[in-house]
């Protein structure tokens, strides 16, 4: 082997690690979940596994966000979540989305529902435990099937010899079960030494993570096709 050649071997597998370590965007249906959703819910022709997601979602869904990342910027989070409402609208899947102000009307100088709330996004967030307890009947009482969370988790911080990523997560929940169906995750490596927009970024990220969704729980095009042919 010549000595180019191995040079340039060697280059091209150094900038697929640097590419791979400056955005890294993962997604993963939970296979448990949905075998425990159809047993649940005894769903005669539920799709196999490698197949339609979609047939699994509800008619209704609500966003809610958690911040656990500090030092944002203000307002980018209400930027984000209009980001998440938008795609999910754009993809059709829902018949309705819980609007924001009937989510703040609830939630406004209620503060069991509060704590439940709290609680309940905190131990989503921190160990990836959804309570049905505490999801089930707060689904019932918004009227939603679904809740879609949008997860702050870190932001960069120059002072900081730890933290030198944009990371946020998205997960689907099954309000009936309590079941987290779907889980992303979308982070960033920051050069500090670059003069980046950290906000757009975050906004790429997050379209990536709700692109990736959209993908996940599309109906297949010969799913379509089929169904097509078979009503005409």
């Amino acid at each position: 082997m010549s000595k180019q050649f191995t040079v340039l071997i060697l280059f091209c597998a150094f900038m697929v690690s640097c590419q791979s370590l400056s955005q890294n965007l993962n997604e993963s249906i939970s296979n448990s979940g949905i075998e425990r959703l159809k047993l649940e819910y005894q769903i005669q022709k539920a799709p196999s596994l490698s197949h339609e997601f979609n047939e699994l979602l509800h008619q209704n869904v609500a966003v809610f966000s958690v911040i656990t990342a500090r030092e944002i910027p203000s307002n980018l989070s209400d930027e984000l979540i209009d980001i998440v409402r938008q795609r999910i609208n754009q993809t059709g899947f829902f018949s309705k989305l819980i609007g924001d102000e009937t989510i703040r009307e609830f939630f406004s100088g209620n503060q069991e529902a509060n704590h439940l709330k709290d609680n309940y996004l905190d131990s989503l967030v921190t160990v990836s435990v959804s309570d049905k307890d505490i999801i089930n009947p707060l689904g019932k009482e918004l009227q939603f099937g679904n809740l879609v969370v949008l997860h702050m988790d870190l932001w960069p911080c120059p002072t900081c010899k730890t933290n030198d990523l944009i990371r946020i997560k998205v997960r689907v929940v099954d309000a009936d079960s309590g079941i987290i169906i779907w889980t992303g995750i979308n982070e960033q490596v920051i050069n500090f030494k670059e003069e980046l927009d950290l906000p757009l970024i975050s906004k790429n990220l997050t379209k990536g993570l709700m692109t990736a969704f959209y993908h996940r729980f599309k109906k297949k095009w010969h799913k379509k096709r089929y169904v097509h042919l078979a009503e005409n």
